[in-house]
């Protein structure tokens, strides 16, 4: 008898612009299995190539649950070296998500916990139910959060949330993580649907490139210095001047008219963000390179330049992100420097001995008094 095969855990429909992808696994709670992991890499690499899809929305199938953690059975078989691999095959997806050109809301429907909370928290907004509980349970099993949880939870909530939620290991409520700032916002559970849907399509009629920017920016600052952080955003401010939506957005402004309408069928006729980010970098590259652009830009000519090459996008996104580790990496050498030669002046500061003071001593006055009489004698005697 031939087994009927495993349904795909990942379920994909769209809405318009808007691109929802359901993790399908309702009796495991939704659970995160390495195939279930694997498959959501993929479907995530599908919308951000996809230039129809402007906005994904990431929830679970079911009612109780978002994503209630790994999947523990799967977990316990697992030795040492193949833990390591689960977790950085999760971490792998998490940056992916985060990483996304695109708006990622997570619907955050029940229960998120351990690694569900790890895969909200890499979303770029998370709507919750009011019935939703969040939390990193992780100790309970003997182990810790591997997906991230440790890292993502402490840049949303700080160092003393963090550490409740991963030392104690209990759940809390919606109410409590909006308050912490692990959610963006809590509904009821009937309005949950309505609210996230109203947002992707808001979302969905912003311009594309901006998204990008921001998205680029808020990301790049969190990891590197304010002045490059800064340098960073100027660089993406300076670039939307030269693209078609900035221009007609103000013009739309200053005519106090509705900025254009993207619809799905609109946006799938016009380029792929990052071919147009590539076209308006090679059409003005002393513009590029004022706008310090130029170190991951490659120049007009190049055969990666071409709008029908398959790799483009995923070149400029790799250069892109090389320049962003080196500049942060620069920033982190240059930081060390000073401190080491700050450190060093201090040290041989304190091994110079400070110089004698050029003043003769002071002698008693017993002595002085003697020498004083016998200059006297000695005066006598010459005359």
């Amino acid at each position: 008898m031939v087994e009927a095969p495993a349904p795909h855990p990942v379920d994909v429909s769209d809405d318009g612009a808007v691109r929802t992808i359901t993790v399908q696994r309702p009796d495991k709670l939704n659970a995160l299995n390495a195939a279930t992991l694997q498959a959501l890499a993929e479907v995530f690499g599908d919308a951000a190539a996809d230039p129809a899809v402007r906005v994904v929305v990431l929830t679970g199938a079911g009612p109780k649950a978002f994503v209630a953690g790994a999947d523990i059975a799967e977990m316990n078989t697992l030795s040492a070296v193949q833990g390591r691999d689960f977790s950085l095959l999760g971490q792998a997806l998490m940056r992916r998500i985060e990483r996304m050109p695109k708006p990622v809301i997570a619907r955050v429907n029940g229960f998120a916990l351990g690694g569900g909370l790890e895969l909200a928290m890499a979303c770029h907004l998370r709507i919750a139910a009011d019935s939703a509980k969040v939390g990193q349970p992780e100790i309970n099993l003997g182990l810790i959060p591997g997906f991230g949880g440790s890292q993502r939870l402490l840049r949303l909530c700080g160092r003393a949330a963090t550490l409740e939620l991963c030392l104690l290991g209990t759940p809390i409520d919606a109410a409590r993580a909006l308050a912490l700032g692990i959610v963006n916002e809590v509904v009821p559970a009937a309005e949950l649907d309505a609210r996230v849907q109203a947002l992707a399509r808001q979302l969905a009629q912003s311009a594309p490139l901006a998204l990008r920017g921001l998205l680029d920016a808020v990301h790049v600052g969190g990891e590197c210095s304010l002045e490059a952080g800064l340098e960073y955003e100027s660089a993406q401010f300076g670039l939307l001047f030269a693209t078609e939506d900035m221009r007609e957005g103000t013009s739309a402004f200053l005519q106090r008219r509705p900025p254009p309408s993207r619809t799905a069928d609109a946006m799938a006729s016009r380029p792929n963000p990052v071919l147009l980010f590539a076209r308006v970098q090679a059409d003005d590259p002393d513009g590029a390179l004022q706008a310090g652009l130029m170190d991951y830009v490659v120049r007009p000519g190049d055969e990666r330049l071409l709008p029908d090459h398959p790799d483009l996008p995923d070149r400029l996104c790799q250069m892109q992100l090389q320049l962003q580790r080196a500049w942060a990496a620069r920033e982190r050498f240059r930081a060390r420097a000073v401190r080491l030669a700050r450190r060093e002046a201090e040290r041989d500061a304190r091994r110079t001995p400070a110089p004698a003071p050029d003043v003769k001593p002071a002698l008693p006055a017993a002595a002085a008094a003697i020498l004083a009489r016998a200059k006297a004698r000695a005066a006598g005697k010459e005359q």
